[in-house]
């Protein structure tokens, strides 16, 4: 088991890796992608807790931008037929596997964690349109100000779903040691 700070930054870096070469060169780098999020899950500490999270949160938040894409606001490069293509799975696969080591640390200060939530999606679709793997059909304004929103709101639910995960893990863990 990797030392807590160590974690931190092999989760960091290898999702920076998973986001760069994902939107940069889409499903050319499944083979490097999918590894890189499977080191994750496999050196976290919170495996049980994440393997709960990631599906529920996964196909939630990929349903906000198929929904983009069947209004015809994106396209999403690469999609080969399908409404979202693989690497963007990945991508978000990879920040859900994020969240338990590196995220819950913002929620913390749960005031904090939505806006920087809805903020830093922004930017990362700001991103993914000025690399070309996002094209937005709408003033990019508003697809940014949906997406702020829609993070924001997540942001909500996820300290939710993070406040009742750590608690059944605080609870096991008790029950554990009696």
């Amino acid at each position: 088991m990797l030392k807590p700070a160590r974690h931190l930054i092999l989760t960091a870096i290898l999702f920076q890796a998973v986001w760069l070469l994902s939107a940069f060169y889409q499903n050319q780098y499944l083979w490097l992608t999918v590894p890189f999020c499977l080191i994750i899950l496999i050196a976290s500490p919170f495996k049980r807790d994440e393997a709960k999270l990631v599906p529920i949160t996964s196909v939630c938040l990929l349903l906000t931008d198929v929904f983009l894409v069947c209004l015809d606001w994106i396209e999403i490069k690469s999609s080969a037929g399908f409404i979202l293509p693989y690497w963007l799975w990945v991508i978000w696969v990879g920040f859900h596997l994020t969240i338990m080591p590196i995220l819950s640390k913002l929620f913390a200060s749960p005031k904090l964690a939505p806006v920087l939530f809805a903020c830093g999606a922004a930017f990362n679709y700001w991103s993914g349109m000025k690399i070309g793997a996002i094209t937005p059909n709408q003033p990019t304004i508003l697809i940014l100000a949906y997406y702020a929103v829609i993070w924001f709101l997540y942001a909500l639910v996820l300290a939710r779903q993070l406040k009742k995960v750590n608690q059944i893990s605080h609870n096991t863990k008790n029950d554990d040691n009696r």
